[in-house]
């Protein structure tokens, strides 16, 4: 395949330090999302200044009419192309990526999932791709891999029970956010084979605006009126969750995608937690009347063991189909 416009076949390589900040840096903005997600849906105080469906939609439909006017200014004949030859595909994997996958986590965190805990279950994504390679690509399934997805499943019942005096009404948060890296897993596998023989950033420009569209005939279940009114503190708050997270950060991760290999690319999901952890703990301490952090300790233990889980599943050998996929962004968002 022809290398996208203006880069050169022959371009060497880039500095290892080069990848390694790239990768910090993104990850510090992603991780930072799951703290602007808890502040616009759950504050500690107040009412929540968004719905979980208003933040999808003032969240994506910007992103979208980026994303869509610059595949159609800057690459009209690419986009088209791949259009026609993977409408389907290219309908279903912004339906996972953009509605389901952020859907799900914001539904959660607005039923008080707090962001600490929302991104290390994002770390489930390697292993729910290990689930589905076994059940609709006939791929192999190791004894290590079974037992790292059975430790990844207990840590994630553990995780949702941890808070046992909150009963029911904390389990199925849980289970919601849980099931937004699901929802990713399988955006991955459906985008991982169009990203092999097309370029990795036009695709998910094209799924972002796709996404977007997606969104519109749902427009109607928008307060459009509680969008309106929201304030500079709100309003900076979604700025960063379009640019920097979104449009920046997702152009970042395609570039990442050229030049790290497979297995590295799905070890870099366990740098959300300790960030995320890190954002909440340092804004805590900051500004102690606007955010709180609490951990309970079931809920270490039943990280730990998601964590070992994911560790032995994807260190015991290659993923599925002898690679991890490379699409396996835990912000995209995810953010």
């Amino acid at each position: 395949m022809d290398p996208p416009r203006g880069e050169s076949a022959a371009a060497p390589p880039p500095a290892r330090w080069t990848i390694a900040a790239a990768t910090l840096g993104l990850f510090a903005v992603w991780s930072g999302t799951f703290v602007a997600f808890e502040m616009l849906l759950a504050p500690r105080e107040g009412e929540p200044p968004l719905g979980w469906f208003d933040l999808v939609a003032a969240r994506y439909l910007p992103t979208a009419a980026c994303a869509g006017a610059w595949c159609l200014i800057a690459r009209r004949r690419e986009s088209l192309e791949i259009v026609r030859a993977h409408p389907v595909r290219l309908l279903l994997s912004a339906l996972f990526c953009v509605p389901a996958y952020n859907g799900l986590m914001y539904l959660g965190m607005a039923r008080r999932v707090e962001g600490p805990l929302a991104s290390l279950l994002t770390c489930l994504i390697p292993l729910y791709l290990l689930a589905i390679g076994r059940l609709f690509l006939d791929e192999p399934l190791t004894r290590c891999k079974a037992a790292g997805l059975g430790l990844g499943l207990a840590g994630v019942a553990i995780l949702a029970a941890a808070r046992g005096g909150e009963g029911a009404a904390r389990v199925v948060p849980v289970l919601l956010a849980a099931a937004a890296p699901l929802a990713w897993a399988i955006h991955s596998a459906i985008t991982r084979p169009v990203t092999r023989v097309r370029p990795p950033l036009l695709w998910t420009m094209l799924v972002l605006a796709a996404g977007g569209g997606l969104i519109l005939p749902f427009l109607p279940f928008v307060d459009r009126g509680r969008i309106g009114a929201l304030g500079g503190t709100e309003l900076l708050l979604l700025a960063y969750l379009v640019l920097p997270a979104t449009l920046v950060g997702f152009a970042v991760w395609s570039w990442l995608l050229r030049h790290m290999s497979a297995g590295t690319v799905g070890l870099t999901t366990f740098l959300n937690p300790p960030m995320t952890l890190g954002w909440k703990v340092s804004l805590s301490a900051l500004f102690p009347a606007s955010f709180a952090l609490s951990v309970f300790p079931l809920e270490w233990l039943g990280g730990g063991v998601a964590l070992a889980g994911v560790a032995l599943a994807v260190l015991s050998g290659p993923g599925p189909g002898g690679r991890v996929a490379p699409a396996v962004s835990p912000e995209k968002g995810g953010n």
